[in-house]
């Protein structure tokens, strides 16, 4: 799994601001617990510097670490993942990806958006902006990405929720309801999920 900057320019994701970690840290093998998640996150921000030096640093320093969200993959190039979120004052200030499988640290970004929770879309959130889409029974909901139109950055995944009937809806960080996905227009391709 690679990190990838979101397309210059991209006015919709402009309060990213994200650091690819090349090469990424050491493996730790798949994360044994949550906390063990943070453990790897902090000890990434540190192995970079990313808390003294660089764009980063004002938005990691005194900042305390969250509850890490798992993030499904809806492409085997990327892996599945979880989020860090680090907060200050009761704000998301920046985020970290780690890899789900290795334990890889593998990026970090700024959150200049008032956030108060990550995902600003919680769960229960998600669930009632489906329902108020369509009344049918909700099957399962989560997290997922893929480099898509409707979100071009890992840090902010998608709500997919499956109803019973086997439909789909995808839910934005932002709320906005979506059928079905399209590929990033760089990739090409159209429609990736229904």
């Amino acid at each position: 799994m690679h990190v990838e900057d979101p397309p210059p320019g991209d006015k919709r994701i402009d309060h990213l601001l994200p650091i690819r970690c090349e090469p990424p840290t050491k493996p730790h093998g798949t994360p044994k617990s949550l906390q063990h998640v943070q453990q790897i996150a902090n000890e990434g921000i540190s192995l970079h510097l990313l808390n003294f030096i660089g764009p980063l640093a004002p938005y990691f320093q005194q900042a305390q670490v969250g509850m890490p969200v798992f993030v499904r993959a809806l492409s085997p190039k990327f892996g599945d993942y979880y989020i860090i979120p680090y907060f200050k004052a009761g704000k998301v200030t920046a985020m970290v990806i780690v890899d789900a499988v290795t334990g890889q640290f593998h990026g970090a970004s700024a959150c200049t958006v008032n956030w108060n929770q990550f995902p600003p879309i919680p769960k229960e959130r998600a669930k009632e902006l489906a329902f108020r889409h369509s009344k049918k029974e909700i099957k399962q909901i989560e997290l997922v990405w893929g480099f898509c139109e409707e979100s071009k950055s890992p840090y902010t995944p998608l709500w997919q929720v499956t109803f019973t009937d086997g439909s789909t809806l995808f839910i934005s960080q932002r709320g906005t309801l979506h059928r079905q996905i399209t590929k990033h227009s760089c990739i090409g391709g159209g429609r990736s999920e229904r």
